[in-house]
């Protein structure tokens, strides 16, 4: 069987013992050599060039969809409600269906096709469902792969892959030299789970991972979106979700770990904290199976100034808005970033991993630092505990920007004067916008709590109950500011009042001299 997470050897790749195949019992390698990555790589070749002139169109999504969903539909079709197999005309048929180009009319055409098909249905007769998906995830692969390596100026893939069971574990690395091996070779037999990460990957990597790991093409389609979104897609039994991913910056994480550190000391100044964030996108896949994980992190990017105006408001309108913020930045922000940018802060606080592995898995490093452990929660626990160990990650992220807000709030309940209040009005605005964003987590994992698969409840409504909890503490943060801003407007009133009395004294006591100056400034003429 042309099986797609088959490599010809494993033991090449990732280390580990060849044996039998998971999926279907047959030795590994069996059917995979070099005769075979041949003949379909030329079966691509000939056959894939609308796919080609699609992979960079707004319909690639659709055209390398064969999920298990769609090929079972279309074998279905095909073959009708009858046991039976699918025969040589029919797996024509269906290649046509996913938008291959199939010359079935000249002697080499046939031949190739007839190859193909053999070597699909493993020198049977007759094709199942399982053997014509895994045909056309092979097929669509080597078409990707062939404009990859087409490309001159293509982007390295980076990424790592996670196999565990409760008593061992293996990681690795993953290029882009070795993304097609990765995407072909079988988790080891000894192992239960895997969990694969790629961070900043491109539209054809994308679209590879699509293909073989069957993943949601909607939620590839959202993933490069502007607007942060919250999302979960089911199909069949294979979960989807798309989690928007916020942060401080290196140089604010910096400000508020030296703040946390002077704070401790009664003698050090307050240290002014500036909140600078960035944002990225989170794709979270996990399978029907329960024992794999992928997950795709795209590029950090620090947001826009974003005014939530409406729709009488033009576009210039938005543009003056983001003038005058950007205007009204105090000075000692700006001095404080860039004094901190880079690095030049306090180091980070990281878990002791490996270095290699932990600048991939980035904020969600700890879940390894768990995995390293022999028969921790994590490695017992599967699949939906690390869908909640990532989720945990992403609201420690809030936490920890909560807190940088809450930080700068002390500043300005020390430092407060008549020049904070625009700053303080961003602040309450960028807490409002904070709070939806909690808002549409909760959601997820109340969608989440209603799903078979995720029948740890406990960890279902911890989560939620600490989101809840934080949603409060940035409502008392943004009662804070209301706070602050009337004391601000009250000194500013306060100030009005009394330039009003002094301009008031003033023409109290010059009026008389002025009543003197025109009485007898006067003209008289005497009769």
């Amino acid at each position: 069987m042309l099986e797609p997470l088959l490599s010809e050897d494993p033991t090449r790749h990732v280390g580990h013992p060849k044996e039998a195949c998971p999926t279907t019992g047959a030795k590994v390698g069996l059917l995979h050599g070099d005769r075979c990555d041949e003949l379909v790589a030329q079966a691509a070749a000939q056959w894939g060039s609308a796919l080609i002139a699609a992979a960079s169109s707004s319909q690639r999504y659709a055209m390398f969809d064969c999920t298990r969903p769609r090929t079972q539909q279309l074998f279905k079709v095909l073959v009708g409600d009858g046991d039976g197999g699918m025969d040589l005309d029919m797996f024509r048929k269906g290649l046509e269906a996913h938008s291959f180009q199939i010359e079935a009319s000249s002697p080499e055409g046939k031949r190739l096709l007839r190859a193909v098909f053999k070597v699909a249905a493993n020198e049977k007769d007759m094709m199942d469902v399982t053997e014509f998906r895994a045909a056309l995830q092979r097929l669509k692969l080597h078409v990707l792969f062939q404009q990859m390596q087409s490309r001159t100026h293509r982007k390295q893939v980076e990424g790592c892959c996670l196999d565990w069971s409760p008593v061992d574990l293996y990681s690795k690395l993953v290029k882009s030299e070795d993304l097609y091996d990765h995407l072909l070779t079988p988790r080891a037999q000894q192992f239960t789970m895997r969990w694969a990460h790629y961070t900043e990957p491109d539209e054809y990597t994308l679209l590879s991972l699509g293909v073989s790991h069957q993943l949601h093409l909607r939620a590839l389609g959202f993933y490069n979106s502007e607007q942060g979104e919250t999302n979960m897609w089911v199909r069949g039994d294979d979960y989807n979700m798309l989690v928007p991913l916020f942060r401080l910056t290196e140089a604010s994480r910096a400000l508020l770990q030296k703040h946390e550190a002077e704070s401790r000391s009664a003698s050090a100044p307050q240290r002014r904290v500036v909140v600078e964030l960035e944002w990225a996108q989170l794709y979270i896949f996990m399978s029907g199976q329960q024992d794999s994980i992928v997950t795709t992190r795209s590029a950090w990017r620090v947001p826009r100034v974003t005014q939530h105006l409406s729709g009488e408001h033009t576009q210039r309108a938005v543009h003056r808005q983001r003038h005058r913020h950007r205007r009204r930045r105090h000075v000692e922000d700006g001095r404080a970033l860039a004094e901190h940018h880079l690095g030049k802060g306090l180091p980070l606080k990281v878990h002791n991993v490996s270095p290699k592995v932990e600048q991939h898995l980035d904020m969600f490093s700890h879940a390894f630092h768990e995995l390293e452990q022999d028969y921790s929660e994590l490695r017992i626990g599967g699949a939906p505990l690390l869908v909640f160990r990532l989720l945990g990650a992403t609201l420690k992220s809030h936490v920890e920007v909560h807190t940088a807000y809450r930080a700068r709030l002390e500043w300005f309940e020390d430092h407060i004067d008549e020049h904070a209040k625009l700053e303080l009005a961003q602040m309450k605005r960028e807490l409002g916008h904070h709070v939806r964003r909690l808002e549409a987590l909760t959601q997820l994992v109340t969608r989440i709590s209603t799903c078979t698969c995720f029948e740890a409840k406990v960890n279902v409504d911890g989560l939620r109950d600490k989101i809840i909890q934080l949603s409060r503490d940035i409502g008392e943060a943004m009662e804070s500011c209301e706070m602050l801003l009337d004391e601000v407007k009250a000194q500013i009133e306060f100030k009005q009042s009394r330039s009003a009395f002094s301009i008031t004294l003033i023409v109290t006591l010059l009026y008389p001299l002025q009543f003197l100056t025109g009485v007898y400034g006067m003209n008289f003429q005497n009769e």
